[in-house]
């Protein structure tokens, strides 16, 4: 009887220890993951439980989202898995299966992994987001951009700075190809939210600019394309969002340098000289200008500029010490970088456009706010307005409205600065009025915030007639009795204005810039205080009260330079400048940075920001010598030799479409970095196509590595050489 009750409690242990080592392995993440891959059981409450499961719960998870035979469904849930573990992906592993799942077919599971990705991908796999922009489904586009265009400048600067050229170009390309197709409104704002902001970031660093490899490439085509065409003057219409180096680049080739000063950014990083709060500047405002460029403090923007008279120089010694001794923290060391740029700015901008031969601008207002910084010669800086296509347009008769109001217009875009609602504020102050104001240019409510606020203002008086065809000019401006121009900035020389001239169409437009210059007051048009609807109101009712003013103001009008008259008087200045005498040209045929190969192979690495590394055994790159004048040149080669690195043996072979040009010979560093031109003998023919600089794992070049800098292509044998 006893040992019958010793065997009783024995068994119930052991069925005990046996139900809980069964109810424990069904608690363990591979246990878990496989009833959720089953789908044995509630889903939400099986994730719940691999949640909350103690040990390492992501190795399972990555392994069974590897495993081949795992369903879309099932790999979407592991995904979720992720995100839901608040990961930190530091593991490679997990960076890995993250960009696998970008890569699914099933939109669900790349849903997932772009969520994954947005909220805790380290940089690496938050640029993989690029790729997304051009992605089919709407909600992982929204996303995308999300990330890339609305994040805190910090993280995305950084973002910025981590994409390469190749892959930026192909973001924004798919960007604005979005901007035009997209159907969903925010996804649409948030691509041109992207667009806006590379071209904001790429404005906030003069420096930064103007190293930026895809404008030196830039000065390299342009260089190429001198030495092909040869032309006998450059006739720039604008610098911006190319390089300002280019005038240098035209010079040095013996052309002639013209420029059209269309707008102020030679004195503006901004272009407009109008602020982001409306208010106007006079010219640059110096320290001020970081403050417009970052919207920040913009009250004090100028006191700014008053702090630069007493103290600019100052300022500039601090900014160049604190850099100088490391400064300490991320955000200080670019607010000093910014600082020095955009004050550096204000010397290389306008530089480039006083280097030109001839300045050209198309209202006196603009010229003379140039001449006023002193930056520029009276004496070649010209007054000529451009020339227009006169031929499509013509005065038609205006047939009167029926309701017998005055018809006013605005023709163009529908941006702030353009002072459409200063426009809207006044006729609400006409409503008692008979009058009637036509808007015509691209109107989208429903997706442009600033259009949604025009409609909310506009009463019943206003109408927006969207765009039309250009060949329907004649036709517009038959429904117009009244042009109004109500810009709020200094615009230079409106086609509007002259548009209106064309068809007999009086104007009224503020009281500044080119506007004032071009509507004579109370001869062709009217005058009103810039930015004062009021104002704006008085003058139009007086086109409704006084008998014979309209009539009056449409009797005489200036003439419209036409295309024909312009490209005659601009011919004569071109071969003017072209009987000048200067400099033959610069010998220098072509001239590219180590990374403007055409073609690489074998261990090449990029380094730093121009560098390019050809590592031991046959690492080889291709740079393109085609189009280039027949005759003897000279070619240079640059090496850099790193002083950390004395060991490290330098030496390479160049050849010419196959044939050896030569060897740099081997060396090595001194104990300091030190830059080396090797020069080489070359003649070029019209078969001359590539240059091969290489290394080899042959007898004694083995192991040696080059570090390109450059390569340098002159007409004939340079001066005073450098090695």
């Amino acid at each position: 009887m006893n040992r019958r009750l010793l065997v009783i409690p024995a068994i119930v242990v052991a069925l005990g220890t046996v139900l809980t080592y069964r109810h424990v392995r069904a608690r363990t993440p591979e246990a878990l993951l496989a009833r959720l891959a089953r789908r044995g059981g509630d889903k939400e409450e099986l994730i719940m439980r691999i949640n909350v499961a103690r040990g390492d719960v992501i190795t399972p998870i990555i392994s069974a989202y590897r495993d081949t035979t795992a369903t879309s469904a099932f790999r979407a849930d592991l995904i979720e898995l992720l995100f839901k573990r608040n990961f930190r992906s530091s593991d490679q592993a997990i960076e890995e299966v993250l960009l696998d799942a970008l890569g699914e077919p099933d939109v669900v599971v790349r849903r997932r992994a772009v969520r994954a990705l947005a909220l805790y991908g380290t940089e690496r796999l938050q640029l993989a987001l690029v790729d997304c922009v051009r992605d089919s489904d709407e909600e992982i586009r929204r996303q995308a951009y999300l990330v890339l265009g609305s994040r805190g400048r910090d993280v995305e600067n950084r973002l910025w700075k981590e994409i390469s050229a190749e892959k930026k170009k192909t973001m924004i390309d798919a960007c604005v190809e979005r901007m035009k197709t997209e159907t969903d409104p925010e996804t649409r704002m948030l691509a041109r939210a992207v667009v806006g902001r590379e071209i904001e970031i790429r404005a906030e660093s003069a420096r930064e600019a103007v190293q930026a490899t895809d404008l030196v490439r830039a000065e390299e085509i342009f260089r190429t394309l001198l030495v092909r065409e040869r032309p006998d003057v450059v006739h720039f219409q604008h610098l911006i969002h190319s390089s300002v180096g280019l005038v240098e680049v035209a010079r040095a080739a013996g052309a002639a340098t013209v420029v059209t000063c269309h707008d102020y950014w030679a004195l503006c990083p901004r272009v407009q000289l109008i602020r982001p709060d409306g208010r106007l500047c006079a010219g640059n405002m110096g320290s001020g200008c970081l403050l417009c460029v970052k919207e920040r403090d913009l009250d004090q923007v100028d006191r700014a500029r008053s702090l630069d008279r007493a103290g600019g120089e100052l300022l500039r010694g601090l900014a160049r010490d604190l850099l100088a001794e490391g400064a300490t923290g991320e955000d200080l060391r670019r607010r000093c970088e910014e600082y020095l740029d955009l004050r550096a700015r204000e010397r290389v901008v306008p530089a480039a456009y006083a280097a030109c031969d001839l300045r050209i601008s198309p209202s006196r207002f603009l010229r003379e706010l140039h001449l006023e910084t002193g930056h520029f010669d009276p004496a070649t800086f010209l007054f000529s307005d451009n020339g227009m296509r006169t031929d499509h347009v013509h005065a038609l008769e205006k047939s009167a409205d029926p309701g017998g109001r005055l018809r006013l217009g605005f023709v163009g875009s529908l941006v702030w600065y353009k002072g459409t609602t200063v426009l809207v504020e006044a006729l609400g102050l006409l409503e008692d009025a008979p009058v009637v104001l036509n808007v015509f240019g691209s109107f989208e409510p429903e997706r442009d915030p600033y259009h949604a606020e025009l409609e909310r203002a506009a009463g019943e008086n206003v109408h927006f007639r969207g765009r039309f065809d250009n060949s329907r000019l004649s036709e517009v401006y038959a429904e117009i009795d009244v042009l109004v121009v109500p810009s709020i900035w200094f615009e230079n020389s409106p086609i509007t204005i002259h548009e209106a001239f064309l068809t007999h169409t009086p104007v009224v437009t503020s009281d500044i810039g080119g506007m004032a210059e071009y509507v004579r007051d109370g001869v062709d048009g009217l005058h009103f205080a810039v930015g004062d609807a009021r104002d704006l109101a008085r003058v139009l009712r007086r086109l409704t009260t006084e008998d014979g003013l309209l009539e009056e103001l449409a009797r005489d009008f200036p003439p419209v330079k036409t295309i024909a008259e312009n490209a005659a008087e601009i011919e004569f200045r071109y071969r003017a400048l072209c009987c000048r005498q200067r400099s033959a040209g610069d010998p220098l045929l072509r001239s590219l940075s180590a990374r403007a190969t055409v073609r690489r192979g074998g261990e090449v690495e990029e380094q730093g920001q121009e560098l390019l590394l050809l590592r031991p055994g046959g690492a080889w790159v291709d740079y393109d010598l085609s189009g280039l004048p027949e005759g003897q040149a000279e070619l240079s080669l640059e090496v850099l030799a790193l002083g950390a690195e004395p060991e490290v043996e330098l030496r390479g072979r160049l050849s010419v479409d196959g044939r050896e040009l030569g060897w740099v010979p081997r060396f090595r560093s001194s104990g300091q970095d030190e830059m080396r031109t090797f020069f080489f003998p070359l003649e070029i023919t019209s078969a001359t196509r590539r240059l091969r600089v290489e290394t080899t794992d042959a007898g004694e070049s083995a192991g040696s590595v080059l570090r390109l800098a450059g390569v340098h292509l002159h007409a004939h044998e340079a001066g005073e050489r450098h090695s």
